[in-house]
């Protein structure tokens, strides 16, 4: 009786194979060492048990006097994810950061979480690029 294995082959084992068509030497391969392994275990097991706060609130601020004032809010706020009312971790704030930094709307982008008697409170500070006010050629 022959049993069939389903398990997919390892880094290692497809860079060595790699290694070998390309016709690297074998000792010219690298190969995964058991610390990297085991950090790489140790982060999934962190975002595993990351805590999660609940969200009381999201203020986002910086755009005071800004012409565009509620169009720049509506796009970062539309950017986030996280909510209130909503469970977040660092992660989720680490995305909806990256987030409104790619909507390309603002040069600088930081959120400030503060502890508050609800949950915690969300603050998003906002630079917006500085306007655009006079083109200038020279011919």
């Amino acid at each position: 009786m022959t049993r069939r294995l389903n398990r997919r082959p390892s880094v290692a084992m497809r860079q060595g194979l790699l290694g070998l068509i390309v016709g690297l030497p074998v000792a010219a391969i690298p190969l995964e060492s058991a610390p990297a392994v085991a950090q790489e275990a140790e982060l999934l097991q962190r975002d595993v048990v990351a805590p999660r706060v609940l969200i009381s609130e999201v203020r986002i601020e910086g755009l005071d006097g800004h012409p565009e004032l509620d169009r720049l809010q509506l796009e970062a706020y539309d950017a986030m994810q996280v909510r209130p009312g909503s469970r977040a971790t660092r992660a989720d704030l680490q995305r909806d950061l990256n987030a409104i930094q790619a909507t390309g709307w603002f040069s600088d982008v930081r959120i400030k979480p503060v502890n508050g008697p609800l949950g915690v409170q969300l603050i998003v500070q906002l630079e917006p690029f500085p306007e655009l006010t006079a083109v200038e050629l020279n011919v």
